[in-house]
């Protein structure tokens, strides 16, 4: 790290080397003004002597430019072996190998070397190119290998950093070894640009070993949070590396205070690391709590990458204290303190397109999800235990899945607490499945006439696949108190079967208009383990054709209007009908002979943006010639469950307005709509639409309304609005408030207001929060690290600002 600043000093004194004598020369002291050697050194004055053995130099006012580089101290003293150095003033030692014999290789001490010490004093600053250095003195010495800097601040460049915030380390003594390992003790790090940081990360000893790659890895030992260099939090003592994501920064990310029902008063800390493990990168993120209702809840996360797998685990422990029962429609208690939850989510790269997922989900009981992780709960991200392997190709895809619930309580989903009674939530599980599908591939050419495009003529295209695995449905009941109703069991149901299917297909078009015929078979042999009736063997045939248009219309000022009208012809015949108790698994068991025309009708609007469109309606519907067999599609809307069918089933409106593409006046507006009608009663059953509006970075609305109303079960019906908006005021001041309004029925409504202060180096948030269903109110106060949250602020550094 600092042979160079060797070099650049001693080179120039081959010129100037003290006269030989028998008895040591008085010193002596050339003063002169300031001078400059060609892009190299000044000084303001020089003295030489000999003492002994040694030839010693002693600069004032020292300044050296080199490559970019520069180097300054109010003094500077370099003290040389005397023999040595008059070998290399006789030219003994070529000038090619000066480097060498002055400063040794790098990572080695020099044995016989020329130069025996560098020491800078005083206001000392070196600027590698790199990074920036500042101490109070520095010393080096190239027979040990080893140099020191005391009371020493290394500037880390904004470009390396999070969101470009300059990273600094105070150290009162830095050192460096001969194998390139720095080593600072009593240190700090931290992102506050003040001379006395106003928040550090202390550090007994912070170790840096190369990488080999030009980096350093980083090993700190006993490091605690410091406020205004008073310790307040002890933090884990995570390795990080110099070279990781900027972004991902390293030590406290976060420190939350709330209160409410759940927790009691609770505070988490979250803190996280990037370092280099065996030939990957590990990122970590550890998140202590303690909470006065619950006791210290534990939840950390891992995240191993290399080029052939990556493993996401998280974890969550907790020896509860609290002794709480929930009523979800009905009471739900946990007979355990101990609560545990695991996501253990693994991914190879086997080669050649080959990869296999190795997923574990285990929980202790059935309310952890909802108590600790309701977000992921009301969103039912349902996890499951599951092996996923599988291979992609250009013309094939092949893949083998089994999933399985391991535990008896797993993430039970909202529908699993309902009303005793009620109809039994199921899992299904796969014991395993194997699926192969090979793509379109042609046949055979057919002259088709002008439908065949320029050598008129069309392929018949043939794709085909087969699966085969066990099915599995079971009861998904959560446990509840002794003297409360349960579930009605259901059982479970296995069911072994072997898939077969066919299609072929024949595209044909004309200038804008596309036509494609086709069949398409599928047989399948079926055997139920347990129960549930219905025929050992199952096939069809559905005969289709498709027909779609595309209209163009450009305008004198860019602007393109794209049409695209499309109408699909099906006609499904099912043979070997399962009789009524048969138990559908999947769209292959709900399929029943019928007929459909289903149309689509959609427009694109595209400004100067080709990318993106400007607007994007597409009007959905769907014809049954029989309505008492109609034939349901997964793309096209059908009728839901417990619904009657009519010749029209229902329509659906599909809305992208995105008119920021543009910018201009409404530039950061972007609008979604979703419309469900029905026209056999003629009946808005279904409707969500949301609007977001941010002209530019410091505010931002957002008004989301949702509608779900079916005549089949008026009192499930609700319609609600919700309303958000962050308005950043200055750099200081921010503001951010969410609230959903009940409008009708018996929607969830909760509402968060919030205030964020943005102080020297951290960000504070004072929010409330209501969730009307459960009756939660917390309270709580958010410290973020500045540079983890926005990017740095020039005018932090300069004063102007009292923010940041």
């Amino acid at each position: 790290m600092l042979a160079w600043i060797s070099l650049t000093l001693t080179a120039p004194l081959l010129c100037a080397a003290p006269q030989e004598e028998e008895v040591a020369p008085r010193p002596q002291a050339v003063e002169r003004a300031p001078i400059q050697e060609p892009e190299q050194i000044k000084y303001e004055s020089v003295i030489s002597e000999i003492e002994g053995s040694q030839i010693i130099y002693h600069f004032e006012k020292i300044d050296v430019i080199s490559s970019g580089k520069a180097v300054r101290a109010d003094r500077a003293t370099i003290r040389l072996d005397r023999e040595n150095y008059q070998k290399v003033a006789a030219g003994s030692v070529l000038l090619g190998d000066l480097a060498v014999d002055l400063l040794g290789l790098p990572g080695q001490p020099v044995k016989n070397a020329v130069v025996l010490e560098i020491r800078l004093e005083g206001g000392v600053y070196i600027d590698t190119g790199f990074t920036v250095i500042e101490c109070d003195w520095l010393s080096h010495s190239p027979p040990r290998g080893v140099a020191t800097l005391f009371q020493s601040q290394i500037t880390v460049p904004a470009e390396r950093s999070p969101n470009a915030w300059p990273w600094r380390m105070q150290a009162k003594y830095l050192q460096e070894f001969p194998d390139g390992t720095l080593r600072a003790k009593f240190a700090r790090l931290t992102a506050c640009h003040l001379k006395d940081p106003v928040y550090s990360m202390a550090i007994e000893e912070l170790t840096g070993t190369p990488d080999g790659k030009g980096e350093y890895d980083w090993s700190p030992t006993t490091p605690w949070l410091e406020i205004g260099q008073r310790r307040i939090l002890p933090m884990p003592a995570f390795q990080f590396n110099s070279g990781e994501d900027p972004n991902a920064g390293f030590g406290l990310r976060s420190l939350r205070i709330s209160s409410g029902k759940q927790l009691g008063t609770a505070i988490e800390v979250g803190f996280a690391a990037s370092s280099q493990v065996f030939d990957g990168t590990m990122d970590w993120r550890l998140l202590p709590s303690f909470s006065t209702r619950r006791g210290f809840p534990l939840r950390s996360r891992g995240i191993f990458s290399n080029v052939r797998m990556t493993s996401d685990w998280d974890l969550f422990v907790l020896n509860d204290q609290a002794d709480d029962v929930h009523r979800l429609h009905r009471f739900v208690e946990r007979d355990q303190a101990f609560r545990w939850r695991a996501r253990l989510d693994n991914r190879f790269e086997l080669g050649d397109n080959w990869w296999l997922d190795a997923d574990l989900a285990l929980t202790s009981d059935a309310l952890v999800d909802p108590e600790f992780f309701r977000s992921e709960w009301a969103a039912e991200d349902d996890a499951l235990s599951e092996l996923y392997l599988r291979k992609n190709s250009a013309d094939s895809h092949f893949s083998v899945r089994a999933t399985y619930r391991l535990d008896q309580a797993g993430f039970t989903p909202l529908g699993g607490y309902g009303s005793p009674g009620d109809p039994i939530v199921q899992q299904s599980d796969l014991l395993p499945r194997m699926r192969y599908d090979h793509f379109s591939t042609s046949l055979m050419e057919v002259p088709v006439g002008p439908f065949g495009g320029l050598d008129r003529s069309s392929p018949i295209n043939l794709s085909w696949g087969l699966d085969a695995g066990r099915f599995q449905l079971r009861d998904l009941d959560i446990e509840a108190p002794p003297d409360k109703a349960n579930y009605l069991p259901v059982g479970t149901e296995i069911r072994d079967r072997v898939r077969l299917w066919s299609e072929i297909a024949m595209p044909m078009s004309l200038s804008s208009v596309s036509i494609r015929p086709g069949i398409r078979a599928e047989a399948g042999a079926v055997r139920n383990a347990d129960s549930g009736g219905g025929s050992d063997e199952q096939g069809s045939i559905e005969s289709f054709v498709e027909g779609s248009m595309v209209f163009e219309g450009q305008f004198s000022d860019g602007w393109l209007h794209r049409i695209r009208p499309m109408i699909r012809l099906r006609n499904l015949q099912v043979f070997d009908r399962p009789d009524a108790n048969w138990l559908a698994f999947d769209g292959f068991d709900t399929r029943r002979s019928g007929q459909a025309a289903e149309f689509s009708l959609r427009q694109l609007w595209y400004g100067r943006n080709p990318a993106r469109p400007w607007l994007d309606l597409n009007l959905l519907a769907a014809y049954y010639p029989d309505s008492t067999t109609p034939l349901y599609a997964d793309a096209f809307p059908s009728p839901r469950d417990g619904q009657a069918a009519e010749n029209w089933g229902p329509g659906e409106l599909r809305l992208v307005w995105d008119p920021g593409v543009e910018a201009g006046l409404l530039r950061g507006v972007r609008t979604t709509s979703h419309i469900r009608y029905r026209f056999d009663s003629d009946h808005l059953e279904e409707h969500f639409s949301q609007i977001s509006i941010s002209p530019n970075p410091n505010w931002r609305l957002a008004l989301v309304q949702r509608q779900w109303d079916p005549q089949e079960l008026p009192d499930f019906a609700f319609r609600n609005t919700t309303v958000q908006a962050r308005w950043r005021i200055n750099p200081t001041f921010e503001f951010n408030v969410g609230r959903t309004f009940q409008t009708s029925g018996n929607s969830t409504t909760s509402s968060r207001l919030g205030m964020t202060y943005y102080g020297h180096g951290f960000a504070f948030e004072f929010y409330s929060a209501r969730n009307d269903f459960t009756g939660e109110q917390r309270f709580g106060v958010n410290l973020l690290p500045c540079f983890l949250t926005q990017p740095f602020y020039q005018e932090a550094l300069t004063g102007q600002s009292s923010g940041h």
